[in-house]
C-alpha cells in the first residue's frame, strides 16, 4: 500500500514540470534538481534511520516515516492548487495506447530498468558494506551516504546546462564516471576515496536519468503523466530485480563482484543511452 501510492508521487512531480516548462534546457535543469533533491531525501534517510534505530528502536523509524508522511499530506493539501483532470474516466487501452506503439518511447524508458537495476540494486548493500570495511555506526555511515544524494542534487541543478554545453557525449561520460566510482567503492582503498567516489556516482546517476527521463517526455509532450509512470515502472522494477539478483552475486562474488556488475550495468546505460538518444536531441 505504501509503495502503491508513494511511488506515485515522483511521477506525477515530475509530470507537473513536464507541464511547467516548456524550454529544453530549463525543463532538465528543474527535472534534475527534483531527482536530486528526491534521491538526497533517500540519502539522508539512511542517515535518519540509522540514528532513530541507534538511540533507540528500528520501530521508531517506521512510526517517524509514517508521522512525517501525514504531515506531508497535510501540508501538500493545505498550500497546494490542484487543477482539474484531463480525462473524464480512467482508460488504460486510451492513457497507455500511444505509449505502447511508440517504439523510442519504449527503448529510451527501458533504460531506465537498468538505472533502478544499478543504482537502487547496489546502494541498497552500500551501507553494510561500509559498516563492515570501516566499523563505523549506522548513523556515521548514513551521513557518508549523504554524500552521493547532495552529488545528485548539486549535479540536477545543472544537468540541462551540462547538456546544452558538451552534447549527448555527456551520457558516455556519466557512463564512465558511474564505472571509475564504483571500482573505487569496490577495489577498498579506504574511505578516503569511497568519499568521492560516491560523488561521482550521485553525479552519474543523475545525469543519466535526468536526461533519459526529459527525453522520454519529448516523444509525448501532452501525456507527460503516463510517460513518468512508464518511467518509475521501470526505474523500481530494475531496483526491485538488482536487490533480488544482488543478493545472489553478494553469495557468489562478494561485495567486489557486486560493485563490480554494477559498474559494468551504469556504463552499459551510458553507452545505450547516447546511441538511442542522441539522434534525437543533438
Amino acid at each position: 500500500m505504501n509503495g502503491g501510492f508513494a511511488a506515485a508521487v515522483l511521477p506525477v512531480t515530475v509530470s507537473l514540470i513536464g507541464d511547467v516548462f516548456e524550454e529544453p534546457k530549463a525543463k532538465m535543469n528543474s527535472i534534475g534538481a527534483v531527482l536530486g533533491m528526491y534521491f538526497l531525501g533517500a540519502a539522508a534517510a539512511t542517515a535518519i534511520g540509522g540514528g532513530l534505530s541507534f538511540i533507540g528502536s528500528w520501530r521508531y523509524v517506521y512510526l517517524t516515516y509514517g508521522i512525517a508522511e501525514f504531515i506531508l499530506v497535510v501540508l501538500i493539501y493545505k498550500f497546494l492548487t490542484f487543477r482539474e483532470g484531463t480525462v473524464d474516466k480512467l482508460s488504460f487501452r486510451e492513457a497507455y495506447g500511444d505509449a505502447i506503439s511508440h517504439s523510442d518511447l519504449l527503448r529510451t524508458v527501458s533504460l531506465l530498468f537498468l538505472v533502478g537495476f544499478t543504482v537502487f540494486g547496489s546502494f541498497t548493500y552500500l551501507g553494510d558494506y561500509l559498516v563492515q570495511q570501516t566499523g563505523y555506526n549506522l548513523l556515521s555511515v548514513g551521513l557518508i551516504l549523504t554524500l552521493f544524494g547532495l552529488a545528485a542534487f548539486a549535479g540536477g541543478r545543472n544537468t540541462g546546462s551540462l547538456k546544452e554545453k558538451v552534447g549527448s557525449k555527456i551520457l558516455v561520460i556519466a557512463g564512465v564516471l558511474g564505472l571509475v566510482s564504483l571500482l573505487i567503492v569496490s577495489y577498498w582503498l579506504g574511505i578516503y576515496f569511497v568519499l568521492p567516489a560516491l560523488v561521482g556516482f550521485g553525479l552519474a546517476f543523475v545525469i543519466l536519468q535526468a536526461t533519459i527521463i526529459t527525453t522520454a517526455q519529448q516523444y509525448l509532450p501532452t501525456k507527460s503523466g503516463t510517460v513518468m509512470s512508464l518511467a518509475s515502472f521501470n526505474m523500481f522494477v530494475g531496483g526491485a530485480v538488482g536487490v533480488f539478483t544482488n543478493r545472489i552475486i553478494l553469495n557468489q562474488l562478494g561485495y567486489q563482484g557486486l560493485f563490480m556488475v554494477a559498474g559494468l550495468a551504469i556504463l552499459t546505460v551510458g553507452i545505450l543511452a547516447f546511441l538511442i538518444i542522441s539522434p534525437y536531441s543533438d
